[in-house]
């Protein structure tokens, strides 16, 4: 979202579901940081002596850019985009329920519920996210109940 790619030495174990956050936020004196969240808990933080505002540009989720041969192997249950840093008790109450798209600092969310190849964005606004290469799974429930 903004800065360099940023790598955690944390090491995800095969077959296991995980819910992932990555906050980024500015510091006083022009510092930052960026804090990895793996199942609501602080996994890993790097900082840094010069910050930039976030800004989204065009973003790819479960891939990179320019390489066609390297993506995510996994499953992806949503996409959330805030636009004010998340505290660890927010992370740590929220990373298991389903949002509705308007939380206060929800910007964009991709729920990922219904196989599609273009996803509208719940969140107040209006992005779009192309989905490609995707193979869509029957729907299963990690850690939190079936919706009514």
């Amino acid at each position: 979202i903004s800065g360099s790619t940023q790598k955690f030495p944390y090491h995800f174990r095969p077959f296991t579901g995980y819910r992932v956050s990555v906050v980024y936020g500015r510091l006083r004196k022009g510092m930052a940081y960026t804090k990895l969240y793996v199942n609501g808990r602080v996994a890993g933080t790097k900082f840094f002596a010069s910050s930039y505002p976030g800004r989204l540009g065009r973003t790819f989720v479960g891939a990179m850019q320019g390489n066609r041969n390297s993506y995510f192997q996994g499953f992806i249950d949503d996409l959330r985009i805030w636009n004010i840093p998340r505290m660890a008790w927010q992370i740590k109450s929220d990373y298991n329920k389903h949002a509705v798209g308007v939380e206060r600092g929800l910007i964009a969310y991709f729920p990922m519920d219904v196989p599609d190849r273009k996803i509208q964005s719940l969140g107040v606004s209006a992005w779009t996210m192309d989905v490609k290469g995707a193979a869509y799974a029957q729907p299963f429930y990690l850690g939190r109940r079936h919706p009514a």
